[in-house]
């Protein structure tokens, strides 16, 4: 797991090269709805999967498509966990964390 201090932080350059998802067709990572089983299939054995969620994690700008075989809605839920847990120890301003 990523440390909360980290998930916010984009991480080191040249990751993407690693991917699996860079020798494959664009459109898998960005599935009609409910339509991301291959999308996923392909993340849970990429040996960049980590650096890609704390990517997808920083990236607020981007809400759209699969990327760590996750969602954008499971984005939004691990950010707000770690919000929370940081607030919890004291990590950042607990209003943040709201």
């Amino acid at each position: 797991m990523i440390a909360t201090a980290q998930l916010f932080e984009r991480p080191a350059p040249g990751w993407q090269r690693m991917a699996v998802c860079a020798q494959t067709d664009p459109e898998l990572w960005y599935p009609d709805a409910g339509l991301a089983v291959e999308a996923r299939r392909i993340c849970a054995s990429c040996p960049v999967a980590a650096q890609c969620l704390q990517d997808a994690l920083a990236d607020t700008g981007d809400e759209y498509g699969i990327r760590a075989g996750t969602s954008p809605r499971r984005w939004e839920t691990i950010r707000s966990q770690a919000r929370k847990e940081a607030a919890q120890a004291g990590q950042i301003d607990r209003k943040a964390a709201a």
